[in-house]
This record gives structure tokens, sequence and C-alpha cells, in this order.
């Protein structure tokens, strides 16, 4: 795919002296050989070509990418500006965060009363989104108390269970999909680069974590909207930079602590894996996702067991993943394990056992030898299940809407069974658009 462009104009700016802030920051050359830098712009400022890690130029003082010395003397102009700014990386993420805050706020109109208040803050006005299990006043807060709050985040756990980048405070609920997606662009602006605050000492460990965490978020939320074309590199750097991180013998001095790391490392590249799987499934790739999922399952089974809540996630994407490719008797019998393990320590309203319990519903209406009992039988049971999201995340909630599509598809099996008219399909989804870049008016 085409990485994203870092898009300014070439104006010079009044009394502008050729060539002295590039004297005054010379750019350093990457090669492949160095270790991972997340980066999202790939293109090089000025022209636009995609820039080859042995051959890229990044300035020094803004962290620009350009694809030579020509380009970045051409672009010397914008240097202190940006760098004012915090950096391309994060003049861009602040761009996305800004456009993704635009519609999450947009899409949540319809489900924040009138007059209703944040939680946080205790104060109303513009700015107000409900996304997660929360009801009544407890689940309007403004978007930007959100992120306030999951600034405070330890950054160890930026993409673990308890991060408030990815889950309600109140609920501890996952957010939803375009909350998520602003969040997420907020959680790359925080982490993009190691604050200056943090000691020296700390910064390259615990910033490479950090940052891990928020690339994992970022990829997830991408999924989430359906741009998985954008998603797909930045979740392969993010395995890349987790492969290559070791334990730190100043957080780590014991043989007991590093083992602990390896271990969570280990989860991490599966978690990381099991991402890739689900873009794959997304763009077609599907004989390679199959493999690639069967490896995460069987690597979580020996990491975790088969009754641990990661262990059946992951399994129920392998489910999907079998019935993309039309082995539905294997996708049956896995699912048939899974649901077996997942009932003797998950309660029902976990969003995992519901994504599970869905999962397993699709395996039998995909059957073309399934009966009108059968077809009838999933039917209602899919329904109860999307009353139960519903009552759980509400009717909004990408969860219960993705259970509703399923009960759409069984209820259309089963009039088929019956040998009933199929109902006229949906109107088309219009494109995404392109991911909004900017210009350098925008730094001012």
């Amino acid at each position: 795919m085409s990485l994203f462009v870092l898009s300014v104009s070439k104006t010079r700016a009044p009394g502008h002296t050729e060539g002295l802030q590039l004297k005054k920051r010379a750019h350093r050359h990457w090669s492949s050989a160095t270790q991972v830098t997340m980066l999202l712009l790939r293109n090089c400022a000025v022209c636009a070509a995609p820039v080859e890690d042995e051959s890229r130029v990044q300035c020094a003082g803004c962290d620009t990418l350009y694809c030579g010395t020509v380009c970045q003397e051409e672009h010397a102009h914008a240097c202190e500006q940006i760098a004012a700014a915090g950096g391309a990386e994060k003049v861009y993420a602040n761009t996305q965060y800004e456009a993704a805050a635009a519609v999450a706020i947009e899409g949540c109109a319809d489900l924040v009363e009138a007059g209703g208040t944040c939680y946080i803050c205790w104060s109303g006005g513009e700015g107000l989104v409900r996304s997660c299990a929360c009801r009544g006043e407890s689940g309007i807060v403004h978007l930007s108390c959100l992120v306030q709050t999951a600034a405070r985040t330890p950054i160890q756990i930026v993409a673990g269970a308890d991060s408030k980048w990815l889950r309600c405070g109140v609920c501890e609920h996952l957010f939803d999909d375009k909350v998520s997606h602003a969040l997420s662009w907020a959680a790359w602006r925080e982490f993009v680069r190691p604050p200056a605050e943090w000691p020296e000492e700390h910064a390259e460990f615990m910033w490479k974590a950090a940052q891990e965490g928020a690339a994992c978020i970022l990829t997830r939320s991408l999924c989430m909207i359906g741009r998985h074309e954008e998603a797909l590199p930045i979740a392969e750097m993010y395995l890349e930079s987790l492969r290559e991180r070791q334990p730190d013998e100043r957080y780590h001095p014991d043989e007991q602590a590093r083992a602990a790391v390896l271990e969570a490392k280990q989860a991490n590249i599966l978690g990381a894996q099991g991402m890739i799987v689900g873009i794959m499934v997304d763009l077609g790739r599907l004989e390679e996702a199959v493999e690639l999922q069967r490896e995460v399952f069987a690597g979580c089974i020996e990491l975790d067991g088969l009754e641990h809540k990661d262990t059946i996630y992951q399994g129920s994407v392998l489910v999907v993943a079998l019935l993309k490719v039309n082995r539905v008797a294997e996708s049956q019998e896995l699912a048939d394990e899974l649901l077996a393990a997942a009932e003797q320590f998950l309660p029902e309203d976990d969003q995992t056992m519901m994504w599970l319990e869905s999962a397993y519903y699709r395996t039998v209406y995909a059957d073309d030898a399934a009966t009108v009992e059968e077809l009838s039988a999933v039917v209602t049971d899919l329904d109860e299940l999307r009353q139960r999201s519903q009552r759980v995340f509400g009717a909004g909630h990408s969860t219960t809407a993705k259970i509703q599509g399923h009960l759409t598809e069984a209820r259309e099996k089963l009039d088929e069974a019956r040998g009933e008219p199929a109902p006229p399909p949906p109107p088309p989804t219009p494109p995404t658009p392109p991911p909004q870049l900017y210009d350098e008016d925008e730094l001012d």
C-alpha cells in the first residue's frame, strides 16, 4: 500500500537564508539494521516518493522524512514550524486525532441525551460522547476528558487489560469503534516521541513499550472502522518491534523478572500475529490467514492453556477464518470445543463470550446441510444473543450491530430453506475517504 504522505508548501518564508537551517540540523541516515523505529510517514515530504530504509534521510530537528538531501534542503524552511509543533509524526497524529474526534462526537450525537453532563468533569457543552456499556449519566463523557484520563494510564499497560485508552474506567468494557479510533490517535500522539520529562535512563525501554502499546491500539481501531490496508503495515511494524525488544537489566535485574517479561512478550507477539490474521482475512488473503492463525491458537494453548480468555478469543478468530475458506466441518468442531471450555469460566455477558457464541452460530447456518429445525433454532439463539448484547452494550454498539448482521444472514438461510423469497440486498456502503493530510498552513 501507499503509506501516508506529509505534504507542505514550498513557499519560502520572508528573510529565509538558504541552507542556514540545514547546517544547524544535521540529517541522520537510517538502515534496515537500525533498531525498529515506528513511523507512519514513509514518503518523502517534498516529492512524495516512497522512501526505503536503506536510503532515507530524516531531519534531526523535526523528524521529517526525505528521500535525500536535495529534498531536505528544499524543505528546510518548514523545519522550525514542524519542530515547534512536536515533529512531523506528532503533527500528523494530531491532525488525524482532530478528524477522528469530529467523527466520534458527531456519531455519538444521537446517543447523548439533551443537557447531558460529563461524568468526569461534571460539565456539559460540546464534545460529549457515549461509547461503552454504561447507562444513564454515567455513560456520557467529554472525549477530551477520556484522553486526559487515559494519559494518566501507567505507560507499561498502554494496551493492557486496564488501559484507559481502550476501556471505560466505570463499566470496564471496551470503547466502541468511533471513540476508540479517536483515542487511538491520541495515544499515538502521546507516545510517538519520548516525553522530555522522563528520566533519561528510562526513556528508551519505557518509551518503546509505550509506543508498541499505542501501535497496537491504533492497529485495532483502524481495523474496527474497516481501514485494513492502513492497519497492516502498522501491525507488521509493531510485531517487528516486539520481536526485537529484550528485557532491560535496569528494570529486570533477576532471572525471574526477565522470564516474566519474555512470557509477556510472547503473549504480545501472539496478539500481534492475531491482528495481522484479521487484517489478512479482510484483505482476502484467506489461506495465509488460516495457517498463521493455527500457529497463533497453538501458541496461546501452549502459553496459557485452553481455558483462558486470550485463547478463546484467538480460537474464535480461527473459527471464522476456517469458515471463510469453506472448511465448515473443521470450524464446527473447533467451535464446539471452544464453547465447552468457555462456558466453564466466562460469564455470558462477557464480550469475548458473545463473539464466540456468534462465531458458533455462524458455523451452523454456514452448513449447507443444516435443516430447517437447526436454522430456526439458530435464529432464535442469535436473536437472544442480540438482545443480550443490546442490554449490555446498547443498540448502537458495534458488537450488537455485528450480531444483528449474523442474525439477518441466518434468517435469510432459513427463508431459503423454507423456499421463501430472499429480501432485496442492502444499499452499497460508501467508500472510506482517504486519510486526511496536513499542510504548512495547519502548523500556524
